[in-house]
């Protein structure tokens, strides 16, 4: 059973070391050809993979979430400010 955990760990960190290297070779060739740009699309491409694959956070569903409440406080702070303005009397001349 031991060698079977120690193998097991040996061959994650090989195939983590293979998906790193190949990564970075993927990257590195398109920031040769097409840009920085495709590195910068591509990056976020595979951090929202690896939120959805390993941690569990659905991207979209968060910056929906996030969204949503932006929206709220905006209309919270717009009601706030009506309300101050209708409690100010100003005379009107």
């Amino acid at each position: 059973m031991e060698i079977n955990n120690a193998l097991s760990l040996i061959l994650g960190a090989v195939a983590v070391g293979a998906a790193i290297w190949a990564t970075s070779a993927i990257l590195e060739l398109l920031a040769k050809l097409v840009g920085k740009f495709a590195i910068a699309g591509v990056s976020l491409v595979l951090v929202a993979i690896y939120l959805k694959v390993y941690v569990g956070i659905d991207i979209l569903q968060s910056l929906t979430d996030f969204g949503q409440l932006v929206i709220d406080a905006v209309g919270q702070l717009i009601q706030i400010v009506f309300s101050l303005f209708s409690q100010v009397n100003l005379p009107i001349e």
